[in-house]
């Protein structure tokens, strides 16, 4: 088992950047969702804010303002999905045009 994990420890070693990704962006907002379930005071803490069930659930229902909300946060995500690909479709076809011209001047 040693020698092969010192055989690939370059590969090991490729892999690092995709774990931490998947640990940081993946694994770790998780723990928010503890946030959802809780009357949160900034003083106390996430573990010392007493837990409220789902009252914070049955409060969002009630209210008046519940198609507002999900209104703002459904434009909010339609917008920063087309102005990302916005963003990286054209930096993709800048990064196209200097590769080319690169390219040009070596060939």
């Amino acid at each position: 088992m040693g020698k092969k994990i010192l055989k690939n420890k370059v590969l090991l070693l490729m892999l690092v950047p995709a774990v931490a990704y998947v640990v940081i962006f993946s694994y770790l907002p998780m723990g928010g969702i503890v946030l959802a379930f809780k009357n949160y005071k900034y003083a106390d803490g996430i573990l010392g804010s007493p837990w409220v069930g789902l009252d914070n659930f049955k409060f969002l229902f009630v209210s008046d303002k519940i198609w507002q909300l999900t209104r703002n946060t459904l434009l909010y995500n339609i917008a920063f999905i087309i102005f990302g690909m916005i963003f990286e479709v054209g930096f993709a076809i800048i990064l196209s045009e200097l590769t080319n011209k690169v390219f040009k001047k070596i060939a």
